[in-house]
């Protein structure tokens, strides 16, 4: 992809700080009590970052279900790929919101924080 973000190691612990903040917490789970997943759905998780939101959905859709993370950084994808390394039921793919890698008629739902 074009303009692809990178980040190093130091921005990259530096970010994992944040997403695990209060703030960043509170607004992970606001956008989860709305999206209200459940067990085998299909849910997109636009700009997954370090797949904090991915993890937990993967738990809400369960084994039949199907969750795809999707970020426009590789650097962010190999951190979530490391937490979610055993998360079957998950799917990591470089994207945008603005372009994504999957058909959305074939999404139940979709998160972006």
């Amino acid at each position: 992809m074009d303009g692809m973000l990178t980040f190093d190691d130091d921005t990259a612990k530096l970010l994992e700080t944040a997403y695990l903040g209060a703030d960043f917490r509170r607004r992970r789970q606001a956008s989860f009590d709305s999206l209200t997943p459940r067990p085998g759905q299909v849910i997109a998780d636009i700009g997954c970052g370090n797949g904090l939101m991915t993890v937990e959905l993967a738990r809400a859709v369960g084994p039949q279900g199907l969750v795809m993370g999707i970020d426009p950084s590789s650097d962010m994808l190999s951190a979530a790929k490391e937490r979610l390394v055993n998360a079957d039921n998950v799917r990591l793919l470089e994207g945008s919101a603005e372009a994504l890698p999957v058909d959305d008629s074939s999404l139940d739902g979709a998160v972006s924080l």
